[in-house]
C-alpha cells in the first residue's frame, strides 16, 4: 500500500494574520506579567478611613495592600491589628503596621 501526500504550494501568511498572531501573543505575555507582578511584595496594612487616637481598629477601617521595597519587611496580616487601639490618628492610606 503507497502513502501520498497531497502537494499544496506555501503562501506566506497574510500580515492580517502575523498582526493577530503579535496581539495574541502580547496579551499572553501582558497577561503572566501583570499576574506575577502581583504576587511580589509584602503584605501592608493601610487605613481605609480616619481612624482617631484611641480608637478600636475594626475590620472596616482598614485594606491589605502589597508593596515592593529594598528592606526587609516581613509580611503583616490583618487580623493582628484588629482590635488594637491607635496611640496617634491616622488618614486614609496611612500605613497601619509594619512589622521590621
Amino acid at each position: 500500500m503507497k502513502f501520498t501526500i497531497a502537494r499544496t504550494n506555501w503562501r506566506p501568511p497574510k500580515p492580517r494574520t502575523l498582526l493577530g498572531i503579535g496581539l495574541i501573543t502580547t496579551s499572553i505575555v501582558g497577561t503572566v506579567m501583570v499576574i506575577a507582578d502581583s504576587r511580589e511584595g509584602t503584605g501592608i496594612v493601610l487605613a481605609s478611613s480616619f481612624i482617631p487616637a484611641g480608637a478600636a481598629i475594626s475590620r472596616d477601617d482598614i485594606v491589605v495592600a502589597r508593596m515592593v521595597t529594598d528592606y526587609p519587611i516581613a509580611p503583616l496580616v490583618a487580623e493582628s491589628v484588629v482590635g488594637k487601639h491607635t496611640a496617634v490618628d491616622i488618614a486614609p492610606g496611612d500605613i497601619v503596621a509594619t512589622h521590621m
